[in-house]
């Protein structure tokens, strides 16, 4: 099918037979990111995990803000690149896990190195939820999408503490100072009471 022309009473012309010029202003507007690609990741209590998280943007030239909520406390968000841990402490929102991040934080729409340093004797498991927007200049935020997606924290097994009490008596009784930690042995060891 053709398009037919549209008559307009803004195109008149003039006492010469003219053409009068409509200049027409599109206000950019700012589409919503296409798609937040995040899926669940696992890693080890006392270490760091590493986020499988990418956004793909409406328009290349669009700016991304991102919220990332359900930080654990005692965890803290930033990057990781296998040896350097970099903190966004600074981006934290509040007491409640959320860091508000943008393209000069770090750049979704590719691979990066977005991790969590996993708290200290904490295996708890937890959800992250990612809202972003995208942002044409001269234009207003585009609304946001929502992503959410789990952390599996594995147990790691710490070493144990043992004080001993010296004040004990027992037939046989030997302490071995070889190595870096004592051993104690013996047999029908009691407590001195």
């Amino acid at each position: 099918r053709s398009a037919s022309p549209v008559q307009s009473d803004a195109f008149q012309p003039d006492a010469l037979g003219n053409n009068d010029v409509l200049k027409i202003y599109v206000a950019p507007l700012s589409e919503p990111p296409s798609n937040i690609n995040a899926l669940p990741v696992e890693g080890t209590e006392d270490e760091f995990v590493q986020l499988s998280v990418t956004v793909d943007k409406s328009n290349p030239s669009g700016s991304l803000s991102t919220t990332v909520i359900g930080v654990p406390n005692d965890a803290i968000l930033g990057t990781y690149d296998g040896s350097n841990f970099t903190s966004f402490i600074a981006k934290k929102d509040s007491d409640d896990g959320t860091y508000t991040l943008d393209d000069d934080d770090i750049d979704l729409s590719g691979p990066n190195d977005l991790a969590i340093q996993l708290a200290i004797d904490d295996s708890s498991d937890f959800d992250i939820t990612l809202e972003v927007t995208e942002q044409e200049t001269g234009a207003e935020p585009s609304e946001a999408i929502t992503e959410t997606f789990s952390v599996t924290v594995n147990p790691a097994s710490d070493p144990a503490d043992l004080d001993f009490n010296i004040n004990v008596t027992g037939t046989g009784l030997a302490v071995n100072n070889d190595g870096p930690d004592p051993i104690v042995s013996g047999d029908h060891i009691k407590e001195d009471k």
